[in-house]
């Protein structure tokens, strides 16, 4: 490509079109030519520069809408791609008439935009290529004009009619002689000759055309007339000879009968040209037609055009060809041929009659274009524009009309379901690992998703780390509880990338026909705020929806903007709750825990707010202030202890992530005098094994520096000796769900018991959390478990309640 191919925008929102503009650029091969606002500035900016595509938001402010400016922009032959997120049906249906070449959803993902900008390249260049082969086909059926044909050595080896009656001769008298000898041209006024002018120009130019001339016959007489020349190529690049069409302004009489056969055209042309008899005996062939069926001309003239039957096409489609025909008109149809090598190919074929000057029907004369390939094309570029780049599963438009046409043919008693699904913690991988990585895990997941369906259901990629699955004939609830549970676990199967594992889990929301919806875009939207609903239970789990969820995302997209703000006028504050030795009581340490001082809805404890600190990416800001208060906070304690104190801070996974955490606790560290091996982060078991070989990295690290590891709520998770064998940790907490049933239920007592042992033969710190009564305390010292936390010994607090426990 000599530049890049030029980007129309419209779009009357600035951050949209500078997103969008970023994007085209980011590409490499398009060049943004401007970004319009209204229509009225495209379409001048389209009037007055070479655009190749346009993309056009639907919805736009003036008189003049997306679609009424795509008509105005169609007619200048540039293609239209529509990004909108208006999905209106009936705004839909007028956009089909501007013959878009594609649909973007907003927001624009960049693989989307380039698919969308390379299929409408393609099309746009196969409806460009049908215009020139139209054109050539209309201008060879349609010469009229004088014309004349010489060899490379200005011989002339034929001419037509029209030419013998504009030279007052017959072709005898013409042929075989000097182009020069026989085509005088003069200067119309004064009759100096100009041939050595117009022949110098010819050749040095391959074609020449002058309307100032005058063409000097041999009684003495000037006729007015417009020359056009061409030099006749080959695919070797040598001049095979020349065309000359003559144009006489006097007469402007065109003549009647048809130019049948023009060889040096018609050996041109990449169209097929066969001419029969009226027993359809083929008369004549041309070099395309030699090429595309791959048979000689030797091998099929006397022959019937049955040669290239396939078979493919029933009786009647060959009856109405002849009863065309034989009426004197036209039959236009899509062949399906058979080369000689037995291969089929499409071919777009026009037969008409070869009509004489009396009416007479002399033979038959057949064209056709080797769509083969185009009709590949398409269909590849219809795959696209349903199917996923990456997962080749259907994508949002494909899977919205499945779901249409399953609520359409819905019956009885059975229902239609939407599974909504978002994979948790994608977007660490992809910033640990890069893309790629990513972009690996997707793959595997849907093929693993088309796995747990039933034949006729429908799994979908809605985009980035979303799928969606559409379940028809669904005869009852507990099926989908069912389906969802499979899926759940064969998702979160360990994938494999460059010999590591790696786990996802996924959340998924439900919703069902026809309490969640009778329409597909009800029904998507619900199994969303129902996945979106699973991932705040705690991520790796289904939901079903119910009418509230939209309430509770409402006051969920309210609570996240008012998260931005708590940072700004500094409304988070700390707690720490202590950490003791059980057989003394002393206290050796306190957990970190934060909390929202929220201005209206009061306090507000980590599980209403974390989940939305993650998805926002203000975790790694608010971690980080995290480490510098505890650290100022405890600095004060250490200073008034005798004895050692350590201080547990919890890290969530997009912290671990983080490339700058090592030197942000060392320099809190510095700042506040807290010696580095004094702080221990707290991590959890499914945080870790999410992302293995990158923790192991990071934690290794942090162990060099002197910070301790916790393993957090350790015995819910993976609990794998393998893990623990090959990180650095130093801790391990018995979640205290383990500590409240230790005494009514067996397995918890034993999975105590374990973890204890566990503890001691690995040289490990076991605290036990959530230690409430007497009766958990003697539990657990009765089974040498050393450290605990809990409300029995005390609640969280500010710190300087934690000073008053400490005096």
């Amino acid at each position: 490509m000599d530049k890049p191919y030029q980007i129309l925008i419209l779009e009357d929102e600035e951050s949209v079109a500078e997103d969008l503009r970023l994007k085209v650029i980011q590409l490499g091969d398009f060049e943004v030519v401007s970004i319009c606002k209204t229509a009225t500035e495209a379409l001048q900016t389209a009037n007055s520069n070479h655009i190749d595509i346009a993309l056009i938001d639907i919805v736009l402010p003036g008189e003049i809408d997306g679609i009424e400016a795509a008509q105005q922009l169609r007619q200048l032959n540039i293609p239209i791609i529509y990004v909108t997120a208006y999905t209106d049906e009936s705004f839909l249906q007028r956009a089909k008439i501007t013959e878009p070449f594609a649909y973007i959803v907003k927001p624009v993902e960049q693989r989307e935009l380039y698919a969308a900008l390379t299929i409408a390249l393609h099309k746009s260049e196969i409806k460009d290529i049908q215009r020139h082969r139209e054109l050539l086909q209309n201008t060879l059926l349609s010469i009229s004009e004088p014309v004349i044909a010489t060899s490379d050595k200005g011989i002339i080896n034929l001419v037509n009619e029209a030419a013998t009656i504009l030279f007052k001769t017959d072709e005898q008298s013409i042929i075989d002689k000097k182009i020069g000898d026989v085509l005088k041209l003069c200067e119309l006024s004064s009759g100096t000759l100009k041939n050595e002018f117009f022949f110098y120009n010819l050749e040095k130019e391959g074609q020449y055309s002058d309307n100032n001339l005058a063409l000097l016959l041999k009684d003495g007489s000037r006729i007015p007339v417009l020359i056009s020349a061409a030099c006749v190529w080959n695919d070797d690049s040598e001049n095979l000879g020349h065309i000359f069409i003559i144009h006489d302004y006097t007469e402007r009489k065109l003549t009647e009968k048809q130019l049948l056969t023009l060889s040096a055209a018609t050996e041109q042309t990449t169209d097929t040209v066969m001419i029969t008899d009226l027993s359809d005996n083929i008369e004549y062939v041309n070099s395309a037609f030699e090429i595309i069926t791959g048979y000689k001309r030797d091998e099929v003239l006397g022959k019937t055009s049955a040669i290239l039957k396939s078979e493919k096409h029933e009786k009647k489609f060959y009856k109405d060809l002849w009863e065309t025909i034989e009426r004197g008109n036209t039959f236009r149809k899509i062949f399906v041929n058979r080369r000689k090598d037995g291969s089929l190919y499409y071919e777009d074929k026009t037969i008409l009659p070869l009509i004489d000057n009396n009416d007479e029907v002399l033979g038959y004369l057949a064209t056709g274009s080797d769509i083969t390939e185009r009709l590949q094309i398409e269909k590849q570029l219809q795959h696209l524009s349903t199917h996923d780049l990456l997962t080749d599963l259907p994508n949002l438009t494909l899977f919205r009309d499945r779901l249409e046409q399953a609520l359409i043919t819905l019956r009885g008693s059975r229902s239609v379901s939407v599974m909504f699904l978002d994979l948790d913690r994608l977007k660490q991988i992809n910033e640990t690992l890069g893309h790629a990585a990513g972009d690996e895990i997707l793959s595997s997941i849907a093929k693993t998703l088309e796995t747990c369906i039933r034949p006729g259901d429908t799994v979908s990629r809605m985009g980035g780390d979303e799928f969606a699955i559409l379940l028809t004939n669904i005869a009852q609830h507990n099926d989908l509880i069912t389906i969802a549970n499979k899926i759940l676990k064969s998702v979160s199967e360990p994938i494999l990338i460059n010999d590591k594992e790696h786990i996802i889990t996924t959340s998924i929301g439900i919703a069902t026909t026809p309490d969640d919806g009778t329409d597909a875009e009800s029904l998507i939207r619900n199994a969303e705020a129902a996945s979106n609903n699973a991932k705040g239970e705690g991520r790796g789990c289904y939901c079903f929806y119910t009418a509230d969820m939209n309430v509770r995302a409402t006051e969920q997209l309210n609570l996240q903007m008012d998260l931005y703000r708590a940072i700004k006028n500094d409304e988070f504050k700390l707690v720490y709750q202590s950490q003791v030795e059980l057989e003394t009581g002393k206290i050796i340490g306190a957990e970190v825990l934060l909390r929202w001082q929220h201005p209206q809805l009061g306090l507000l404890s980590p599980a209403h707010f974390i989940p939305l600190l993650e998805s926002t990416n203000l975790i790694q800001q608010v971690g980080i202030w995290i480490i510098n208060r505890a650290c100022q906070d405890i600095s004060n304690i250490r200073s008034k202890l005798e004895h050692s104190f350590t201080l547990s801070i919890n890290i969530s996974s997009l912290q671990l992530q983080q490339q700058d955490l090592e030197q942000e606790l060392r320099e809190a560290s510095i700042k506040y005098d807290v010696p580095i091996n004094s702080l221990e982060l707290e991590i959890t078991e499914t945080v870790l094994i999410q992302s293995f070989e990158h923790s192991k990295e990071v934690l290794t690290k942090l162990d060099k520096l002197g910070v301790s590891i916790a393993i957090d709520d350790f015995g819910t998770g993976y609990s794998s000796l393998n893990y623990l064998a090959k990180l650095p940790v130093n801790t391990l907490k018995i979640d205290k769900s383990f500590v409240h049933q230790a005494l009514k239920n067996t397995q918890a007592k034993i999975i105590i018991q374990s973890i204890i042992a566990l503890g001691k033969t690995l040289g490990l710190r076991v605290i036990a959390e959530g230690i409430e009564t007497q009766e958990h305390l003697d539990f657990l010292i009765t089974n040498d478990c050393e450290f605990g936390q809990g409300y029995f010994f005390a609640k969280a607090t500010e710190i300087n309640n934690l000073l008053i426990q400490l005096n």
